[in-house]
């Protein structure tokens, strides 16, 4: 009897040590700060559903919100390099460009996010174009609500499908007038430019599903310096 008590006493503390190693491993998860995340969703969905298999579990994800998967991945590989030149290297190399240099740093802040846009949509059709699928057209309308996104997660330091100002993409993109037969949304925060929020997008799978979707047809891109925000919509028109 007293072995039986003994053995029962062993597997707690087993319980115990596992439980608590478990908990260590989910905080440093959520210290990581180059993360990403994505959904994909319709005009006929009740709120946002996420865009994975049943039972799947993403590469990289440490923890879930109510229905929408969140991933704190880096996409710059194991040993953390950082490929490309950072955000200030990059308004230095563009604000040289062109005939007159521009008179401020927020001009110039606003001349690298418009090149890192636009340098976005670029890696994403290059990686759709070798996958035989046809690029997607840059929609200004679809660009506003993303650059509203990444502006709104920047200014009250969130990082979510769902904004407090805004709600669900859905909510934006209604409020903004844009309509579609089908959308998705990526965003990130912590990526310091364009090559690295795309490689990192397409290393993850929910996201490439995204990015690789034949039937979305245009995409919007946001970036906000503050903490450098990303997000990328993509919709099907009606």
């Amino acid at each position: 009897m007293k072995k039986v008590y003994f053995l029962i006493i062993i597997s707690v503390l087993m319980m115990v040590f596992l439980a608590a190693c478990n908990t260590e491993e989910a905080a440093r998860n959520r210290k990581d700060t180059n993360n990403l995340e994505n959904v994909s969703f319709g005009p006929g969905d009740q709120g946002i559903q996420p865009h994975q298999d049943a039972g799947e579990t993403a590469p990289g994800q440490n923890r879930v919100d109510a229905n929408i998967p969140y991933e704190g991945l880096n996409p710059n590989g194991p040993n953390g390099s950082i490929l490309g030149l950072d955000m200030y290297e990059q308004a230095d190399r563009y604000k040289n460009q062109g005939d007159n240099h521009l008179g401020s740093n927020k001009e110039r802040i606003d001349q690298v996010n418009g090149a890192f846009q636009s340098e976005v949509v670029q890696l994403t059709n290059q990686a759709r174009k070798k996958n035989g699928l046809k690029p997607l057209k840059n929609s200004a309308q679809v660009a506003k609500v993303a650059q509203k996104k990444a502006e709104d997660m920047a200014e009250n330091k969130y990082f979510s499908h769902t904004s407090p100002t805004y709600g669900t993409p859905f909510d934006m993109l209604k409020e903004f007038g844009v309509e579609y037969r089908i959308a998705a949304e990526n965003i990130a925060a912590g990526q310091q430019t364009p090559d690295q929020v795309v490689k990192g997008w397409l290393n993850s799978p929910n996201h490439r599903r995204n990015i690789m979707n034949k039937n979305l047809t245009h995409i919007g891109v946001g970036f906000d310096e503050d903490g450098q925000y990303w997000t990328q919509m993509f919709i099907r028109e009606k």
